[in-house]
């Protein structure tokens, strides 16, 4: 019976070390910059798909080989077609959509405080108090957590596989 344990133990560890946890390293020499992409990690990669139209894919990265990625769904990148790029914190899912909703109850909470304090309000100046607080909330978390690619490799960026 120990025979099989240690075999079984020998045979995990070996198929778990013979898998290369590769990576991807993003090099601009001009702006001294390197970022690093390997497995787990959330980015967004502006790309050349089948018939040579732009597409882009966001998620979590599960494979990264000598010649693509593979997106968690099954989602596959060949890395000589990518041509723009960034690289999320691993908890933007969970910031973005929490700042979303404190947005929401501060307008809950904001716009009734505000109106209440100022009974000679019209109506069309209500709602544009109520559009006004909206839209700030809105454009906090766009700046907070921005989602456009940032890094393109016309600026420079090369890419190899380590």
């Amino acid at each position: 019976m120990q025979k099989y344990i240690l075999l079984t133990l020998f045979v995990i560890t070996t198929v778990f070390f013979s898998t290369a946890q590769q990576k991807l390293v993003f090099n601009d020499t001009v702006a001294n910059k390197t970022i690093t992409v390997k497995q787990a990690d959330i980015v967004k990669f502006l790309y050349i798909g089948y018939l040579g139209q732009i597409e882009q894919v966001y998620g979590k990265v599960e494979l990264v080989t000598d010649s693509f990625v593979r997106f968690e769904h099954n989602w596959i990148v060949r890395v000589n077609d990518i041509i723009g790029f960034r690289k999320f914190s691993k908890y933007r899912d969970i910031l973005k959509p929490t700042v979303q909703i404190l947005t929401i109850v501060g307008v809950i909470v904001a716009v009734p405080t505000v109106i209440n304090q100022n009974p000679q309000l019209s109506g069309a100046e209500r709602l544009g108090v109520s559009f006004g607080i909206g839209a700030l909330g809105t454009l906090i978390n766009r700046l907070l957590f921005p989602s456009r690619i940032k890094n393109f490799m016309l600026d420079g960026w090369q890419v190899k596989v380590e």
